[in-house]
């Protein structure tokens, strides 16, 4: 087999991802429906960072949402 492409060590699995070889130290095993993928350690954090984008992006989108009803709901108390 090939080298792990983050530390040089014989490579036990390929990252379902990016396609590059990894040993047992950088394998993370994601179960996807009934099987399960190996994924090395840096997709698995970028799949986490895009996560958490995403949830502050709607978290985000919901409180300017709330603060335009807001301040829509004061005018019309305050001039209607």
């Amino acid at each position: 087999m090939r080298e792990c492409y983050i530390c040089g060590r014989e490579s036990h699995a390929y990252c379902s991802e990016c396609h590059r070889p990894i040993c047992k130290v950088h394998l993370e095993e994601e179960l996807k429906g009934t099987r399960v993928s190996p994924l090395c350690s840096s997709c698995l954090h970028k799949r986490k960072l895009k996560r958490l984008r995403m949830a502050i992006l709607l978290s985000g989108i919901v409180l300017i949402a709330f603060i335009i009803g807001a301040v829509v709901f004061t005018a019309l108390n305050l001039f209607g």
